[in-house]
């Protein structure tokens, strides 16, 4: 997803950012019942009070050295950041956790404070917590982005103390000293978790897009099935299986071990032997048959991981080809955006299947582009005349330009 800095938004998309935000505590409240649930968590102790925090806490430090068991890479599509972007893999995951928790500590903290309501902060310009999103009681911030409470949790350093079962009540309890004084418990609730049994939806959340854009219901979406899709060719089951796609020029150790896996979605997967701006048969460089790092490169030259080490993506002409395809840039109006500076996404709208495009630059340059279906659809985007089409087609714009299209990894 995009990631949002909320000082840059108008006092009417800070307000729709807020609205969507907290519009997702409900779910947010179900995830948590349920990997509490299968984590035989402290489901009864979760009533709504104060006291709930300890053993919320608690559960919270196993959950997340268990490796928070449950909740999958997917989940980096769900999140609308507000303090900048997450590095990897787990700290999404840890990101997820956290939003489940501010939307329980924020309940509570309501039925202490049935005043506190969740409103944009209008101060904070200079440094950058204007437009934030803060649960505040008259007119008096809270701000419950939860702090270092929550950065325990993402970062996963665990300052001094924050371990402690404890910790969370304290600090909450301290927050909220400090702006409405002592504050007194409230009585518990018998099964104040909703049921548990909602599992990560494979839709992302809708982009939030400055402006008013949003993801149309599918009877409202654009466009229809393309012309020809009827004959495009099945997806192979390596990308149909996937949560999602590259598409870009990999290190030369992937381009080689895709060549190893034989040729029979060649259709697919373009160029086995990346070209353009990769490096040829001539280039031994990182090559060494006796495992030895040979003239002093780095190992990690080839770790596809990185997104530096995928050759730089040819862009010119990028632009235009995915907004011939339907493709609408949901960042950028007025003209083509330098896809070489920035992150940027492309959305395709379809009555019959949907796909979000989002760019990944490094070293600036494009690197790649990450490709997913947005599955809200009684049958599988993928399994559609339009989403095989769609993939056809991104086959075919990879190839022009010597690149790959992968299932994510």
């Amino acid at each position: 997803m995009g990631w949002i800095e909320t000082y840059e938004l108008s006092a009417a998309d800070a307000e729709r950012f807020l609205q969507r935000r907290i519009g997702q505590h409900p779910l947010l409240l179900q995830e948590l019942a349920t990997w509490v649930r299968d984590t035989g968590g402290p489901r009864q102790e979760l009533d709504g009070t104060l006291a709930s925090l300890v053993p919320l806490w608690s559960w919270c430090v196993r959950f997340l050295d268990a490796g928070t068991p449950g909740v999958p890479n997917t989940v980096r599509d769900f999140i609308w950041l507000d303090d900048g972007k997450p590095d990897g893999y787990d700290e999404f995951l840890r990101y997820y956790v956290a939003e489940a928790l501010e939307a329980y500590v924020s309940l509570v903290v309501q039925r202490v404070l049935p005043a506190a309501r969740w409103e944009v902060l209008k101060r904070g310009r200079r440094d950058g917590l204007r437009h934030r999103p803060v649960l505040s009681t008259d007119n008096r911030p809270l701000l419950f982005s939860l702090g270092s409470a929550m950065d325990a949790v993402v970062l996963g350093g665990w300052p001094l103390g924050t371990r402690s079962d404890g910790y969370l009540l304290e600090f909450v309890r301290t927050q909220l000293q400090e702006v409405v004084g002592p504050v007194v418990d409230v009585p518990p609730v018998v099964e104040f978790l909703p049921e548990p049994g909602r599992v990560t939806p494979a839709r992302p959340y809708p982009p939030f897009v400055p402006g008013g854009g949003e993801v149309l219901a599918a009877g409202e979406r654009p466009h229809p099935r393309p012309a020809g899709a009827e004959d495009a060719p099945p997806v192979p089951h390596e990308l149909r299986s996937a949560d999602a796609m590259t598409l870009g020029i990999p290190p030369q150790a992937l381009a080689e071990e895709e060549d190893d896996a034989g040729t029979e979605d060649e259709v697919y997967y373009g160029p086995r032997n990346p070209g353009r701006g990769g490096r040829d048969a001539s280039d031994t460089r990182g090559d060494d048959d006796d495992g030895d790092d040979g003239d002093g490169g780095d190992e990690d030259d080839d770790d596809p991981d990185y997104p530096e080490n995928w050759q730089p993506l040819p862009t010119r002409g990028l632009h235009a080809a995915l907004t011939a395809l339907g493709f609408v840039c949901q960042t950028h109006q007025g003209g083509a955006p330098r896809l070489d500076r920035g992150e940027h996404q492309y959305l395709y709208d379809g009555q019959e299947a949907a796909m979000l495009i989002e760019t990944t630059t490094a070293g600036g340059k494009l690197r790649m582009l990450s490709v997913q279906f947005l599955e809200d659809y009684a049958q599988p985007c993928a399994e559609t005349p339009t989403g095989r089409w769609l993939v056809q087609q991104l086959t075919v714009l990879a190839g022009a330009r010597s690149a790959m299209l992968l299932p994510d990894l």
